[in-house]
């Protein structure tokens, strides 16, 4: 929660108080509609959506639907559970809460009047974490993430969501179907990184995966490096590394070069978490690789 007088130690932010939930045409599950004071705005919230409810938006709600696992045929249902994200965010706002924004909007230049925000409750729970928590909400990219001005950054906040939205898919919360979570038995310890199934069903679980190393690629702005496997296409299993932990991971390899790893079997060990349902390991300690012979 951001301190009282900490709005002027980070001036490119503007900390409203005592905001009252508007319920209009804006308002629903990552849209909130606010007056404060003689004012009002439309806030759209960092680093989610949820499910579109507008009688117009059947196709994109379609592809909501399957982020989810849900069945993209069945508007009905999508529908139901972007309603429940406008009810949850509604119940979360009925007191006075607090909104924290630079005004940055979400389309400039169109006649969409929503504005980025992070929004808080009175009793400080963040609005976004609260819906990936009920497993109500899709988890953004690129300009829908900011860091924080409780000095949290954006890497920091989404690697939390993560962990919650893999939390709320394996209990089954929300729009989540509930999948089991099937233990490893003491005859398969090590598992292939082509096993995407088994490894998607291991959410939450700490593994070791063997593959071949095919790839190696980055975001544009190179805060994570993905290693890809031999056999596995997108959506496939990949093991992470952030910016930060890239140096001691590359420094612990021959060579101390990342590249060194194309074409190199090796087995990676770590908790399996879902990115928009690709199972990942994310490298932060060189403990957790280990490099094997060739075949």
């Amino acid at each position: 929660m951001l301190l009282a007088g900490a709005g002027q130690a980070f001036a490119q932010w503007t900390t409203l108080k005592n905001c009252e939930f508007v319920q209009g045409p804006h308002s629903d599950g990552d849209s909130i509609q606010v007056r404060h004071g003689d004012s009002s705005h439309v806030f759209r919230l960092y680093f989610v959506d949820t499910i579109e409810t507008s009688a117009y938006a059947a196709s994109r709600r379609a592809a909501q639907a399957k982020y989810f696992g849900m069945d993209p045929t069945d508007d009905a249902a999508a529908l139901k559970k972007g309603r429940a994200a406008s009810r949850l965010t509604k119940s979360l706002l009925k007191t006075p809460f607090t909104v924290h924004t630079k005004w940055d909007e979400v389309t400039p230049g169109s006649s969409n009047p929503s504005i980025r925000a992070f929004v808080e409750t009175s009793n400080g729970k963040d609005v976004a974490e609260e819906l990936v928590n009920a497993g109500l909400a899709i988890l953004r990219s690129g300009p829908a993430l900011s860091d924080h001005p409780d000095g949290r950054s954006k890497g920091q906040i989404l690697r939390s969501l993560r962990e919650m939205e893999t939390s709320a898919r394996i209990a089954g919360r929300g729009a989540w179907t509930k999948q089991p979570v099937r233990p490893l038995d003491n005859s398969t310890q090590v598992l292939t990184a082509a096993d995407t199934p088994r490894l998607r069903d291991l959410a939450g679980e700490s593994v070791t995966v063997r593959g071949t190393v095919s790839r190696i690629g980055w975001l544009k702005d190179h805060s994570i490096t993905f290693l890809n496997f031999d056999g596995n296409v997108r959506g496939d299993f990949v093991s992470i590394i952030r910016k930060e932990d890239l140096p001691k991971i590359s420094a612990s390899l021959p060579g101390k070069q990342l590249t060194s790893l194309i074409g190199q079997s090796m087995q990676v060990t770590g908790p399996i978490t879902l990115h928009r349902n690709t199972p990942q390991i994310e490298l932060v300690s060189p403990d957790q690789v280990k490099l094997l012979p060739t075949p």
